[in-house]
């Protein structure tokens, strides 16, 4: 069997999981959690976003698609069982247009 690839869609890995999945960039993520400020809980949450890497910075970043969290712990000594891949950017280009819309209402 033969498959065409495109090259826009070979993406770099980001993390591996507790649960031995990879994270790519292009992944769409979901991470569910409860905030807190300075160990005060405020909140639970469920925060969508998908993953780019910068090439200037040198870095990847996750996109939010709604500003229900800073994305900036997600990675750095988060639980990872908490991060969910819901598709990528390439195969679920309508996924991100239902969840903005999702989020508008």
């Amino acid at each position: 069997n033969t498959y065409e690839v495109f090259a826009e869609s070979v993406c770099r890995c980001v993390k591996c999981l507790s649960d031995n999945s990879y994270v790519f960039e292009g992944d769409i993520i979901q991470y569910e959690g409860d905030y807190d400020d300075f160990c005060v809980y405020i909140r639970s949450f469920v925060a969508t976003g998908y993953i780019i890497y910068d090439s200037d910075k040198q870095s990847f970043f996750i996109v939010e698609l709604d500003d229900t969290f800073s994305w900036d712990d997600v990675f750095i000594g988060s639980n990872d069982s908490d991060i969910r891949i819901i598709g990528n950017i390439y195969d679920n280009t309508e996924l991100i247009e239902e969840l903005r819309e999702a989020i508008k209402s």
